[in-house]
């Protein structure tokens, strides 16, 4: 059976979405179940639940190594269904779990646990399904196809922000809070099932197939190609020059400002609308960036979104502070006379537009710096520990300097700081991939640009 190409990135794209989804809603229902599986004070609280959210991308690197490796020996399609399984199983498990009141401190070992399957099997996801769809698609529209699937990071968390709303909006607070928080959990296994069904119709990708009859996709190859100097050189300059920027930017734009807006006060069902909005408006943004790095490269849209989030991810914060509700009704401000939940959201979408710059072309251009026998393992690689586990750390890093200091923007040290080094970083030594043919990649031409790095780095 042949399967449109339009087929084949829905099915896989939807996969993803419902992957990004299951990690993403952990983080909302933070305010309403820390709770209930963490002693401690409402901040204290609320820092063990983000570094339990923060676990699920420290481990991250780890999926997508073990993962990877199986992916580039043995296939995208059976990678990306085991992780896919792995992760609605484990979301599914955190609806069904009981809390500290029921199992004592078990249940937040368990809800740990819970986390570091996610954290795998998206480890594993991400990695098969860029592969998978930049090997399917035309050699000149890579970015066209591939920034579908960078739309489902932001609509994942989207999807998870709407389910959150909708069903604290419909229950009592009262009932949210005792059982209504495990629906957006239970949710996934059916959003898994319908994923898993769409998959299965899936082949191997025809790039994979034919390296594999080619005899390129061995062990003993995938070995001597992935600890090639110049393959390691490749990874580390991918993740210095746009993979943790991308990180810390999609923690700061899309996930840490439903912190920091509760923590000004702003209910909680008003907060989930006030971040999701500009998700939801900028989301046709990471398809546009996508597609243009098809005609003007990929690189100018990575340095570039990276840019502008060092420049404005303080300004951004200042202007979400300006719009917060006022304490005991009186401004406190001579530069604004109301509370603006719009306001919020406007300077929110503009740190999520710089995410779409950069994050757009990102799934192109990582596909395309490696040859088919790692493509899977070195795209993971670079992916997860850059924005993984450097960018999931944002959010612990934000609250705790925060707490510590008494300085509400004393956490966006770190973004900013991220931001910078890969601006700088990105613009001297990241190759341009746009361009290069998967089906005719061979591992020397690849690295022909990042093999002279040591000595660029040296003088």
């Amino acid at each position: 059976m042949v399967l449109s190409l339009p087929y084949i990135i829905a099915a896989t794209c939807a996969g993803t979405l419902i992957e990004w989804y299951d990690f993403y809603v952990y983080l909302f229902l933070q305010s309403t179940v820390a709770a209930q599986f963490y002693n401690g004070t409402e901040s204290a609280t609320t820092i063990i639940w983000l570094a339990t959210y923060a676990i699920g991308f420290i481990v991250r690197p780890i999926g997508a190594l073990l993962f990877g490796y199986l992916g580039d020996i043995y296939g995208r399609k059976v990678t990306f269904m085991a992780s896919l399984l792995m992760m609605g199983l484990a979301t599914t498990l955190c609806g069904c779990l009981p809390t500290k009141d029921q199992i004592g401190s078990a249940a937040g070992i368990i809800l740990i646990i819970l986390r570091i399957l996610q954290g795998l099997a998206i480890g594993g996801e991400y990695g098969a399904a860029v592969a998978y769809i930049a090997e399917h698609a035309p050699a000149n529209k890579k970015g066209a196809y591939t920034c579908v699937l960078q739309v489902m990071a932001t609509f994942g968390l989207s999807l998870a922000l709407a389910s959150c709303l909708i069903f604290r909006a419909v229950l009592s607070a009262g009932d949210w809070s005792t059982f209504g928080w495990r629906f957006p959990f239970l949710l996934s296994f059916l959003l898994i099932a319908i994923s898993l069904y769409a998959r299965s119709k899936l082949l191997e990708s025809p790039v994979f197939a034919q390296a594999k009859e080619d005899g390129e996709i061995a062990p003993s190859r995938f070995t001597k190609s992935a600890f090639k100097p110049a393959n390691i050189w490749t990874i580390l300059v991918a993740i210095i020059g746009t993979c943790m920027g991308q990180g810390v930017l999609a923690q700061v734009s899309q996930a840490y400002p439903l912190t920091f807006i509760t923590g000004l006060g702003v209910p909680l069902v008003p907060a989930y609308t006030i971040l999701l909005v500009p998700c939801l408006l900028a989301c046709p943004f990471f398809a546009l960036f996508g597609y243009l790095s098809d005609k003007y490269g990929r690189k100018i849209f990575l340095v570039t979104g990276v840019t502008l989030a060092a420049i404005l991810t303080y300004p951004c914060y200042l202007g979400i502070y300006s719009f917060r509700p006022f304490e005991n009704n009186k401004p406190s401000s001579p530069y604004r006379d109301a509370y603006s939940p719009a306001g919020m959201s406007f300077c929110i979408w503009i740190l999520v537009m710089c995410a779409a710059i950069s994050y757009g072309p990102l799934a192109a251009y990582l596909s395309e710096l490696f040859p088919t026998n790692i493509r899977f393992t070195g795209t993971a690689a670079c992916y997860h520990i850059g924005v993984g586990a450097l960018g999931g750390i944002t959010g612990v890093i934000a609250v705790s300097v925060t707490s510590a200091t008494g300085n509400i923007y004393g956490g966006l040290f770190y973004p900013i700081a991220v931001c910078s080094v890969c601006a700088v970083f990105g613009f001297v030594f990241l190759p341009e991939t746009n361009g290069r043919n998967l089906n005719t990649m061979e591992d020397s031409k690849i690295q022909a640009e990042t093999s002279a790095i040591p000595e660029k780095l040296a003088a």
